[in-house]
């Protein structure tokens, strides 16, 4: 994992305009860098939103021995090679990975304040919780006293007084009372299997950024997130005419059509945009085959070198080599 400084100097500047100040700022703060987290990340960097992940250190998945029934592996994979492998993929799409631990979590105008162990605070439009041992990280935030409340934790090493989410705070989207402040994974209500909890952590990444596009004037029906890669097409279908009619169709009632017809209205530049963004995600067979190598090579650095040796022999000269290692 890296451990990039947050301090404010060098770094790529968020959607909104920040007032002055020596803090980093970002659109996200995710808080654990499991693989609920991961999956919020995925989706919020994927989407232009820049995303810092900050992982206090093992997940509760190292609970875990030995990860059998999680997809795409059809032997399983080791807890250690699995975290090693999606927190590479989320840096590659954009995350800041950090190891330090959050210690508390204030809001001031409008702006979550998130402070770390180490001394550091950075800010942030919105925050996501998905550290499962303990949210007493954000008890400046309960200032009623409903929003969090203490529990026993079983088989806790270090002592079993825990906070955790009151009980119904937290929506089914991940959504809580406080704006921008969202939970995913076991601190939703969401179960403790892995790939459960990293679905979930994908519908929550999925609606932090149709909040963030809300908010930037986009309606309902645009402002959903879909990040998917369709193939372009050979033939006479025109993508940019298609999705250009589609969104027009779905134009909320309130707007006039006969509006857009300035290029300068703030409808059409969300038109426009939305156009842009959605021909972006087609790829051609060229870029397939390159994207395939690419998702090969990666996946192969993650791969023990006796391994890689043994599936190669094994390819050139099938009869000679182990059928297993």
């Amino acid at each position: 994992m890296s451990k990039e400084n947050l301090d404010s100097s060098n770094y790529e500047s968020t959607r909104a305009e920040r007032s002055s100040s020596d803090k980093r700022s970002f659109d996200v703060v995710i808080v654990g860098g499991g693989p609920t987290g991961c999956a919020v990340g995925m989706f919020t960097a994927r989407a232009g939103l820049v995303t810092c992940i900050l992982d206090r250190g093992p997940s509760s998945l190292k609970h875990c021995a030995f990860l059998e029934n999680y997809l795409g592996y059809p032997a399983g994979i080791s807890t250690d090679r699995y975290l090693e492998i999606i927190q590479n993929q989320v840096e590659r799409a954009g995350c800041v990975l950090n190891s330090q631990l959050v210690t508390a979590v204030r809001s001031e105008s409008n702006v979550f304040e998130v402070e770390t162990n180490e001394g550091n605070c950075v800010n942030a439009e919105r925050v996501v919780c998905t550290s499962k041992a303990d949210v007493s990280f954000l008890e400046p935030l309960d200032r009623d006293g409903t929003l969090l409340e203490p529990y026993e934790a079983r088989f806790c090493p270090h002592g079993h007084e825990r906070t955790r989410f009151a009980s119904g705070v937290v929506e089914d989207s991940g959504k809580t009372p406080i704006g921008g402040l969202y939970a995913a994974g076991p601190l939703a209500g969401v179960g403790d299997q892995v790939q459960i909890s990293a679905g979930h952590g994908a519908m929550v990444g999925r609606q932090v950024v149709a909040d963030s596009r809300r908010e930037d004037g986009y309606w309902d029906d645009v402002a959903k997130w879909f990040d998917w890669c369709p193939p372009k097409s050979r033939g006479n279908y025109s993508p940019s005419q298609h999705w250009r009619e589609t969104i027009l169709e779905e134009l909320p009632k309130a707007l006039d059509e006969d509006e857009l017809v300035a290029n300068d209205h703030p409808v059409s530049d969300i038109i426009d945009d939305v156009v842009a963004d959605t021909l972006e995600m087609y790829v051609s067979l060229e870029q397939v085959k390159k994207m395939k190598r690419e998702a090969q090579y990666q996946l192969a650095q993650h791969l023990d070198t006796e391994v890689l040796r043994t599936v190669y022999d094994e390819r050139i000269e099938p009869d000679a080599a182990p059928s297993s290692i």
